[in-house]
């Protein structure tokens, strides 16, 4: 009588169910990582948007915010660089790692009395935005902040509007 040295059919086919199932769970992993890893860049660029408004403010808007990520991107007079990064800065709604950007002007805004350094029309108050292209997917939460510098979330991908309070609350 003949012997075989190997898995039988039900061994074989319990290996690959495991295997299956430890790929799935490895494969969610991955999205909650990648979604993760999403929304630290989109905090991170929320955070550049208001030290580039702080510094446009200052030096180019004579005391008053760009309207948009464009006109925070675009250098003065003079100038190499804008006051945001120019990836961030390719239009007025930007999709960036997973994440759609975009600022408008802010609750009781109005446009500003006088032109910036460049010409264009400052504003008097922002509002900026991050909300995730695939909800689930490429992000769960959704951000906003303005002039103040707090930056606001949410736990689904409606961005916190203003003024700002629950359901929205301090993203951390």
């Amino acid at each position: 009588m003949r012997t075989f040295n190997g898995f039988t059919l039900v061994e074989l086919m319990i290996a690959i169910v495991v295997a299956g199932v430890l790929m799935t769970m490895a494969a969610f992993a991955l999205v909650r990582a990648r979604a993760s890893a999403n929304e630290v860049s989109a905090l991170a660029s929320l955070k550049a948007v208001n030290q580039g408004q702080l510094a446009y403010s200052a030096a180019c808007g004579r005391g008053f915010y760009a309207p948009s990520l464009t006109v925070l991107g675009t250098p003065p007079q003079g100038a190499t660089v804008g006051y945001l990064d120019p990836q961030l800065a390719t239009g007025t709604l930007v999709q960036h790692n997973g994440y759609f950007l975009r600022i408008e002007m802010g609750a009781g805004g109005a446009a500003g009395p006088l032109t910036d350094c460049n010409g264009t029309t400052p504003v008097t108050a922002y509002y900026a935005t991050a909300v995730p292209v695939a909800a689930g997917n490429s992000g769960t939460r959704a951000f906003a902040t303005n002039q103040a510098g707090a930056i606001w979330q949410r736990a689904d991908s409606v961005a916190p509007t203003e003024p700002f309070g629950p359901p929205a609350q301090i993203a951390e």
